[in-house]
Formats: C-alpha cells, sequence, structure tokens
C-alpha cells in the first residue's frame, strides 16, 4: 500500500495545466465523478498526481 498522506496534492488549477484543460472543465469532470478527486469541505478539491497519471492511462485511445 503507497504513501498517499506522504504526497503532495494538486490544487484545481495545478491539475488543469497538467492535464491541459480549463479549471472550468475540470469541476465539470468533478461534478459528474470522471475524474479521481478528494472533496476538502465543501468548496474544495484536490488531485493526486498518481491518480491523475493512472486515469490518464486508462483513458488514452488508440493504443497499440
Amino acid at each position: 500500500m503507497s504513501d498517499a498522506l506522504g504526497e503532495r496534492l494538486l490544487d484545481a488549477d495545478e491539475a488543469a495545466q497538467l492535464l491541459r484543460v480549463s479549471k472550468k472543465h475540470i469541476y465539470e469532470m468533478c461534478r459528474s465523478q470522471a475524474l479521481p478527486h478528494l472533496r476538502v469541505g465543501v468548496r474544495a478539491v484536490r488531485f493526486s498526481r498518481r491518480d491523475l497519471n493512472s486515469w490518464v492511462e486508462q483513458n488514452l485511445r488508440g493504443r497499440a
């Protein structure tokens, strides 16, 4: 089991930059449960770089 608490979590701006999408798109994907995230309180969301990387790997299209 990995040490998830030892990893620095990304905020929505950082996740948007990493995935090269708008922050609005990040929030829409969170609302639809399409993107792995952690809700902190009522408004804030955080993202694990490891989870985002896994999500990208799982959602790549056209891989041989």
